[in-house]
């Protein structure tokens, strides 16, 4: 493609070269350049792809896209922009000639449950004979394959070209998370969101927005860029999505108040749940509030998208768990749960869900990560200690730091409420002991990392699976 048509739309500067070039692959990553293409250099928080250019041009990059000013060799053609996060979504729609006419993109955010809602609600219109897509932390779903993405919501050259495959696939209508980083870094700028649902918002990722204000007005974006919004009326930020939103039509689900799609008669059990809706009786077969929060929005995004409340209660019975969430184990017994929480609220829901499950002691396996929020560890020790009759502190991912510091910060919060936690430098270690101290009725909670297969150490990602060390030890 013709660099002249790759820069339709979007305002530049030449400073070397012209635009009489042909483009056959776009690149923001040094690692993987190929000859007579276009190199994207993003201003990092970690690294500058600027002070990569000359490498890159030495490799037969023909074209880079800057917002500084560089030196490149002769013959290399040169285009600034004034952010080049920002453009690289539009130039990779170009590239890709991704026509949004062509999909509904569904856009969920919130702390908790944006993996949850969008699984069960691809998974909803799929059993409704919807052709549908996902884009989420458990990976890229459509109807002939799968991919893993390495992160929630991909930035804007992988969206577009993951878009394209999924229009091509003749997807109809594409089920996405969309995190607040990606919504602050302009990973998701320029796309056409049908709906925006909020989940819920509680403290969480600190570390990069700074104070909760930041965090939440980054989540509020999705909602001016949306036809349709959906809100959890329950959550005490609901109205500052719905009154500051620009979205045409607005809809609420709850539990508590009035709603357009409110849950009543709610029985728990093990298995999963049942609750009243619109006179309706729905069955979903993961337990928890929590879950009929998510059936709910679920089920809205379903009913506003045209499907009838019948369908979607009979396909709401074959909608699968969803992987790494509240994962129910009965092994001998011993049962255990898996579940991805990783922020206090989440932590809290699973342990408040699984105390009323149980006659016995509630074992909570779980740590901080790393290079994160450290505000949040204390907080999530004395939530599980709360809830908890022992709290074993283990790593979670701790990435660059050392794994006793993370510990004694969450050691800080457990220490609050009891003195019954044991800490360990090794997560496998951690959960042996858990498992060697349950006894008949007892629940372990071991939280999260739910279904991700790595734990990483000083930059390196180790493979890593909570289930496969319970199936190591039971063997």
């Amino acid at each position: 493609m013709k660099l002249s048509e790759i820069l339709k739309g979007i305002e530049y500067e030449i400073l070397n070269g012209n635009l009489d070039v042909e483009v056959s692959n776009i690149h923001y990553d040094s690692r993987y350049v190929k000859e007579g293409g276009m190199f994207i250099a993003v201003s990092g928080y970690a690294l500058d792809g600027h002070d990569f250019i000359y490498d890159v041009t030495h490799r037969g990059i023909d074209v880079v896209l800057v917002e500084k000013e560089v030196e490149v060799k002769n013959g290399v053609t040169v285009i600034k922009v004034k952010d080049t996060r920002k453009e690289m979504i539009n130039i990779s729609r170009n590239f890709f000639d991704v026509n949004m006419n062509k999909v509904k993109i569904i856009g969920v955010t919130g702390t908790n449950g944006k993996t949850s809602v969008t699984t069960i609600a691809y998974d909803l219109l799929k059993e409704s004979g919807v052709r549908v897509g996902l884009i989420g932390s458990n990976g890229i779903r459509y109807m002939n394959g799968e991919e893993n993405l390495g992160r929630t919501t991909p930035n804007g050259y992988e969206m577009m070209r993951i878009l394209r495959k999924m229009i091509d696939e003749k997807i109809e209508v594409i089920f996405m998370e969309v995190s607040s980083h990606a919504l602050e870094l302009h990973r998701v700028d320029g796309l056409d969101f049908e709906m925006a649902v909020f989940t819920n918002l509680t403290q969480d990722h600190l570390d990069f927005h700074k104070t909760i204000e930041n965090y939440r007005d980054a989540k509020l974006k999705l909602f001016k860029m949306a036809k349709i919004g959906i809100f959890n009326l329950d959550d005490p930020s609901a109205m500052y999505f719905m009154n500051n939103s620009t979205c045409d039509n607005k809809y609420t689900v709850s539990i508590e108040a009035e709603s357009d799609y409110r849950a009543k008669d709610i029985k728990l059990n093990i298995h999963g749940l049942k609750y009243n809706l619109l006179g309706f009786d729905v069955e979903f077969n993961t337990p928890g509030r929590f879950s009929v929060y998510n059936t709910l929005e679920a089920i809205a995004i379903a009913n506003k998208l045209g499907i009838d409340m019948e369908v979607i209660v009979e396909s709401m019975k074959k909608v699968e768990h969803v992987s790494g969430r509240f994962e129910t184990y009965k092994i001998g017994d011993k049962n255990i749960i898996i579940d991805y929480a990783h922020a206090p609220d989440g932590l809290e829901q699973i342990l408040k869900t699984s105390k009323e499950l149980t006659k016995g002691k509630i074992i909570t396996v779980f740590g901080c990560g790393g290079n994160r929020d450290k505000t949040k560890r204390p907080i999530m020790g004395k939530v599980a200690a709360k809830y908890s009759d022992y709290v074993v502190i283990v790593p979670d991912n701790p990435r660059d730091e050392e794994i006793d510091e993370i510990n004694k910060g969450v050691e800080v919060g457990v220490k609050e409420i009891h003195d019954n936690y044991i800490t360990f430098n090794d997560r496998k270690d951690g959960i042996v002991y858990a498992m060697d101290k349950c006894e008949k009725d007892d629940i372990i909670v071991i939280a999260g990392k739910g279904n991700e297969d790595y734990i990483e150490i000083k930059g390196v990602k180790h493979y890593y699976k909570d289930y496969d060390v319970i199936s190591n030890y039971l063997n």
